[in-house]
């Protein structure tokens, strides 16, 4: 006697518990080799398990190597086999470079990024935009240009994350550049490396009327006085920072921070919860962040327990603040 016939709906739904099952957390990019492997291989199975599969195994692609940006990109434009899949991916990581962004790779990011627009949830950047040197025509034909016309055709209502793992000049968090973020009114999670603090980027922030929550890593303060407003949805911000500075330096610049942020907090009438993260000097604050987002953990700080999160830092001393003046200090 064979086994029962499953209906397809529950078929379906443990497809996507395995998938699922891949990840450390809701919010994680990095989904295991085990869960990938076993997902391509049910994509072999029969044309039914292949149209069931397919959604659940291109929802997230984690591409942290020019080559698999490349062979991703290759697989998006192969419209004989795979017309349909890039509508499927939610969810994408760009890295794995080091110095330089060589133009062949900034033309494979651009097409996936103008595939997979129209469905793109979360973004995670890591690239070394902020060597592209304008004064260089070919860069700016080939790379500036380029990235800047895919990063600015982004559906601005369907993308809800964004990741910036480096301080990018592109994306104009310093200079006269456009803040491209801004124009992501559906954001609801951002998180920047070395953002420069002044009143221009508190009122580009005010363009995110969904935004949640803010991370901000090493953070730099260009003006005396901060002023902005606030978007009445954020509740959290976490300042990631690593104690290159003195101590004293480094909270003064902290509380400077907290004191100008909460001012625009009241003035909206609802507070913001802070969530202070001081890395020891042997701790890169933004390969932490980096890595807190690729698991997913970076957005569960405020209820992580501290035992886990003194395990998350490395097992070396670091101090954490949550709220108004809890402070604990974390050691494994």
């Amino acid at each position: 006697m064979g086994l029962p016939r499953l209906p397809s709906e529950v078929i379906i739904q443990i497809i996507e518990e395995l998938d699922l099952m891949g990840y450390p957390r809701p919010l994680a990019y990095d989904r295991s080799a085990v869960n990938t492997t076993a997902l391509c291989q049910l994509t072999l199975v029969n044309r039914s398990f292949h149209i069931w599969t397919t959604p659940f195994l291109y929802r997230c692609a984690s591409l942290v190597t020019p080559v698999r940006i490349s062979l991703f990109a290759r697989t998006l434009r192969d419209l004989s086999s795979c017309e349909s899949k890039s509508k499927h991916v939610r969810v994408v990581r760009f890295s794995g470079f080091d110095q330089f962004l060589h133009a062949r790779s900034v033309r494979n990011i651009c097409a996936i990024l103008r595939a997979i627009s129209p469905s793109l949830q979360r973004l995670f950047i890591d690239l070394p935009l902020l060597l592209i040197d304008p004064e260089q025509p070919n860069n700016v034909k080939h790379k500036y240009e380029p990235l800047s016309r895919a990063f600015q055709g982004l559906s601005p209502h369907t993308l809800v994350e964004f990741v910036s793992g480096r301080d990018d000049l592109f994306l104009g968090q310093v200079g006269s550049g456009a803040l491209v973020w801004s124009n992501w009114t559906g954001l609801r999670r951002l998180a920047l490396c070395a953002p420069a603090l002044y009143d221009y980027f508190f009122r580009m922030l005010s363009h995110l009327p969904f935004l949640e929550i803010l991370a901000l890593t090493d953070p730099l303060d260009f003006d005396d006085d901060l002023q902005g407003t606030l978007p009445s949805s954020l509740h959290r911000v976490v300042l990631i920072v690593d104690c290159t500075y003195s101590v004293p330096e480094l909270k003064a610049r902290v509380d400077y921070w907290e004191v100008c942020i909460s001012a625009m907090a009241m003035e909206r009438g609802a507070p913001v919860d802070f969530v202070r993260i001081y890395l020891p000097r042997e701790i890169d604050a933004a390969d932490w962040t980096k890595e807190k987002v690729a698991t997913g953990e970076l957005w569960e700080i405020d209820h992580c327990p501290l035992a886990k999160l003194a395990k998350s830092l490395g097992g070396t001393r670091a101090l954490i603040s949550t709220g108004a003046g809890r402070t604990s200090s974390l050691v494994r």
